[in-house]
């Protein structure tokens, strides 16, 4: 279940405070062994259902509505005490509701991105019938949930925005695997050789997804602006639809394995080994309001990483970094935030520095365990 890593590591936790989980999810691939699998005491049961951010927007939404009804078949078998499901996809929350429903106990709803506040702003759904629709299943998926996990403060407050109760709606954000990204633990210089940079260059990482939302068209432009200075380097870790479109930009403008540099996923496990030879971690969206209150998985690993952290759009992330003085904001104009790039490029105490703060900010705030026991607290009253 690739980017499942939230999921599966509250589940992992609450395993070991002794409770009892199973999690239905899907292979993203019809080529499993079998059917129900063991990992960590959690009991995983897999659907076949294919799945791919390569595929066109209404090629997953059909893929969406495909797993929620299997999942419903499944979850109506399983025994428990509560349903918990954790979108995006909204979708996800039909089954559980009906499952529910149909067993007599709680459902509760995860919100890991505003749907469908997210895909009307980009422009996906046009339709004002699909949009009308959208909209029901959001009121659907919210009136019918005991509580609201929402994973940060801009999402907590777009579902306050449509009428549910506040104080229904929990904020636990995306954790910070601290014991997975300690520093001590990796050597910085033999990572850079095994990647062929040395300890001088200044290491710009990209981790995730290659998507339309990303805007790593940006990342390109903004490299083309360093292309003389010789010990800067950008690298993007991932897959994704935009994969082969930005990789041939980079290449068009004779960057590729000059200052740009592109590497498939890694298991989350092998991660922290390119966070640690990283000076910056970067995480760039698309110019849309709706996008900024996004909880990005890499904004986390940075912090864990003690790893300074670059964004370039505002939200609660940017109000955090300035607050805590462990990264900063881009301007979206290329040739400004090339400008205020270059003195950090130039100060490598300072990059240090935020990359210490990052990591106190992350045992402070983000620390996966006690996230994990706010919400083992919630479910067990």
């Amino acid at each position: 279940m690739p980017g499942s890593t939230r999921s599966y590591e509250m589940a992992r936790r609450l395993v070991m405070m002794g409770h009892q989980v199973e999690i239905i999810t899907s292979t993203r691939n019809l080529k499993i062994p079998e059917l129900v699998s063991f990992d960590s005491g959690i009991k995983i049961n897999w659907i076949k259902s294919n799945y791919s951010n390569k595929m066109s927007f209404y090629r997953r939404i059909f893929s969406f509505i495909h797993f929620a009804i299997l999942a419903f078949w499944k979850a109506k078998k399983i025994n428990g005490d509560l349903i918990f499901a954790s979108s995006t996809p909204l979708t996800v929350s039909i089954p559980g509701i009906f499952a529910a429903r149909l067993k007599g106990i709680p459902f509760y709803f995860e919100v890991r991105d505003l749907w469908p506040s997210v895909p009307i702003a980009m422009g996906y759904l046009k339709n004002p019938l699909l949009r009308f629709l959208a909209r029901k299943l959001e009121k659907f998926s919210y009136t019918n949930s005991k509580g609201i996990i929402a994973l940060s403060k801009g999402m907590k407050d777009g579902i306050a925005m449509t009428g549910y109760p506040l104080e229904k709606i929990i904020l636990i954000p995306n954790g910070a695997d601290l014991d997975l990204f300690e520093c001590d633990k990796y050597d910085k210089n033999s990572m850079r050789l095994k990647y062929g940079f040395n300890q001088n260059d200044i290491i710009i990482l990209y981790p995730g997804t290659f998507g339309t939302v990303n805007n790593l068209e940006y990342l390109v432009d903004l490299a083309k602006k360093f292309i003389n200075h010789n010990n800067l380097k950008f690298v993007l870790v991932g897959e994704g639809v935009e994969k082969e479109l930005i990789v041939n930009k980079a290449k068009s403008l004779n960057l590729l394995n000059n200052n740009m540099f592109f590497l498939d996923t890694v298991p989350k496990k092998d991660m922290p080994n390119l966070f640690s030879m990283s000076d910056i971690v970067i995480s760039t969206i698309l110019p849309i309001k709706e996008l900024e209150a996004n909880s990005a998985n890499k904004y986390f690993d940075a912090l864990a990483s003690g790893t300074c952290v670059v964004i370039n759009h505002g939200g609660w992330q940017e109000d955090e970094l300035t607050e805590f003085n462990c990264g900063f904001r881009l301007p979206r104009n290329v040739e400004e935030a090339y400008l205020k790039l270059l003195p950090y490029l130039e100060n490598r105490l300072m990059l240090a520095q935020m990359g210490r703060n990052a990591r106190l900010l992350g045992e402070k705030k983000y620390s996966r365990d006690n996230l994990a026991k706010k919400m083992a607290h919630l479910f067990e009253n």
